[in-house]
């Protein structure tokens, strides 16, 4: 039985060390260390455990079901919008649940467990030819489960779409304790499971009745666009040769089930890859470039901003990095272009080149042709979330706004509008992402210690959801709602299919203890915030209660806050994980 530390300071913990093989950790510096994600928020959990097997899990469900306490699954902790927090029993996947349990190198897939790292699976396909298409910038972090929870994407969504798109079945417990796997089922394998008289039978029959009741709504509400995490799949269901379930609880932030193990689709690794860095005199000029950049079928069209090229050549770690950067440009557009002949690769720089001379926009394009030199570009763009927490100042480039998408040819106007927006508050911004899919992540400066910089967290984030409305888009493209958007669900998706997403909740965890408070009643956007209009009294308190002035002890959590952002912007991993192949 694995030890309970003597701060356990609630039952369930007891209970818990009984009956698992995994850990049980509710001491205080575990729970703090599990209050927060990479997002703005901190909340501190019931607890925390590390499952060892799907026995397991099914334990923590069961155990945790007699107080009615709620479940919190989670990844790598690199959620931006506050998925990964709550008062909750923490299930952390990422110690011992982090194997590949199978690939099929014939059908293209394999079977992973929720923990296992992006880049280590990677790693792991590296001989096979293949490797998983979805590739989000914390890649060193970030693992399976926590993207399939987000519905993911990452810079080649253009080319590879989102978890969504390579999830094929899925493995877990329900709320209830049952056991499920959803996978594609077939008309006549949807008729017989709804003739069953059982619990996956009535899910079923509830979110099947669902889409077909509400499909008019559906195809009005949804938006026609290539990126979309919001709200649940219910567009998804009967779209892939058959009803899948598993494509309901993809992006769904673990508010539905826990799962255990997913079948992903694999896809072919290209031979070569080459890279076209579009240099741009204003940010203007980018914008209106990118959507005619999407014809020539290239596999990443990344923004990058002057803010975030001004910041890599301040830091020692990337400015010897920025060779592919000439001159002192407003903008970048980072385009890769990836195939089977380097030949082919060329012709695509060569017509890239092109397009750029007949815009109007000259001889702007830098080929970067050698592997070394091309991975050195995607370090310094991956670095920019932990850049951005090195700005100078009190006030830093800000995650809340930063996931909206539109459709690639309404960039120009939506990001003019986006500025109008930031003026009136007389707020900077970091705008960088994914222009290929329209899918930009725009950080407002803000100082979330000060009761000002709150009050603009929470009215740019209205103007800006009505924004992305008005332009036919989503107020989350990719990163997800969490605390960060969820309250604005209601308004995105109309009052009609916000009641349907409640529906799917209850469908699936009746007692609401699946990570409660993401996707529907959800709280304020401006609650629960890690630092909020009071931290000011917190400097007070650590002065109050240590040899520290008031100065000396706001110094000293700058220089926290400093040393957190650079560990993002190292790119530091949280250590290698042990994966094995059956």
């Amino acid at each position: 039985m694995p030890p309970v530390t003597r701060y356990a300071v609630h039952p369930i913990a007891e209970r818990l060390a009984r009956e698992l093989d995994g850990d049980v950790r509710f001491d205080p510096m575990t729970r703090e260390l599990f209050s927060t994600d990479a997002s703005n928020y901190r909340i501190v959990p019931t607890g925390v455990v590390f499952p060892k097997h799907d026995d397991d899990v099914r334990r923590i469900v069961d155990l945790t079901a007699r107080d009615q306490i709620a479940l919190l699954p989670r990844g790598g902790g690199t959620s931006l919008a506050g998925q990964a927090v709550g008062e909750a029993v923490v299930i952390d996947f990422s110690k011992y649940m982090n194997r590949v349990l199978d690939v099929n190198i014939e059908e293209a897939w394999a079977r992973v467990q929720p923990g296992v790292v992006l880049d280590n699976f990677n790693s792991f396909l590296q001989s096979t030819g293949f490797m998983f298409g979805p590739d989000v910038s914390p890649s060193a972090q970030a693992t399976l489960g926590g993207m399939v929870g987000n519905n993911s994407c990452g810079s080649r969504s253009i080319r590879y779409g989102k978890m969504v798109d390579h999830v094929l079945e899925l493995r877990g417990v329900l709320e209830s304790g049952s056991a499920f796997t959803f996978g594609q089922l077939s008309d006549d394998g949807l008729a017989a499971s709804l003739r069953r008289d059982d619990e996956l039978a009535r899910i079923i029959h509830a979110v099947n009745d669902l889409a077909v009741t509400h499909h008019e709504e559906i195809d009005k509400r949804f938006p026609k666009i290539q990126r979309r995490v919001a709200g649940y799949n219910l567009d998804e269901l009967g779209l892939r040769n058959g009803f899948n379930l598993a494509g309901l609880l993809v992006g769904s932030e673990g508010t539905l089930a826990v799962n255990t193990e997913a079948r992903v689709q694999l896809v072919r690794k290209p031979a070569h890859a080459v890279l076209g860095v579009c240099h741009f005199d204003t940010f203007s000029d980018s914008m209106h470039a990118s959507a005619p950049i999407t014809a020539l079928a290239p596999h990443a069209i990344e923004l990058s901003d002057k803010l975030l090229i001004d910041l890599a050549r301040a830091s020692a770690i990337h400015r010897d990095k920025l060779h592919f950067v000439h001159g002192n440009p407003e903008a970048l557009l980072i385009v890769e272009f990836a195939g089977e002949t380097f030949e082919q690769l060329m012709k695509k720089l060569d017509e890239l080149s092109t397009l750029m001379g007949d815009l109007g926009y000259g001889d702007n394009v830098v080929r970067v042709i050698e592997p070394v030199q091309c991975a050195d570009v995607w370090t310094v763009r991956k670095a920019g979330l932990g850049l951005f927490g090195s700005v100078k100042g009190d006030a830093k480039p800000v995650a809340f706004v930063e996931d909206t998408a539109v459709a690639p040819e309404q960039l120009p106007a939506f990001t003019a509008a986006f500025r109008e927006v930031l003026d009136r508050h007389n707020v900077r911004a970091a705008f960088y992402g994914h222009a290929s899919v329209g899918c930009l992540h725009v950080r407002p400066m803000l100082d979330l210690r000060k009761a000002d910089g709150v009050r603009k967290y929470r009215a740019i984030a209205e103007e800006i959801t009505e924004l992305a409305l008005k332009f036919g888009g989503t107020h989350s493209g990719e990163h997800g709602e969490g605390l960060a958007r969820s309250e604005f669900n209601q308004q995105v998706f109309g009052e009609t299919l916000y009641a349907a997403f409640r529906e799917v909740k209850t469908a699936f965890d009746p007692h609401g203890r699946m990570n409660p408070g993401k996707k529907v009643d959800a709280p304020p956007m401006d609650e629960n915030l890690r630092y909020g209009a009071i931290y000011a009294e917190l400097i007070q308190t650590l002065a109050g209660g240590s040899t520290l002035d008031e100065e000396t002890a706001g110094a000293l959590a700058k220089r926290l806050e400093a040393a957190r952002a650079q560990v993002h912007a190292d790119g530091l991993p949280q250590g290698r994980q042990r994966q094995r192949a059956r």
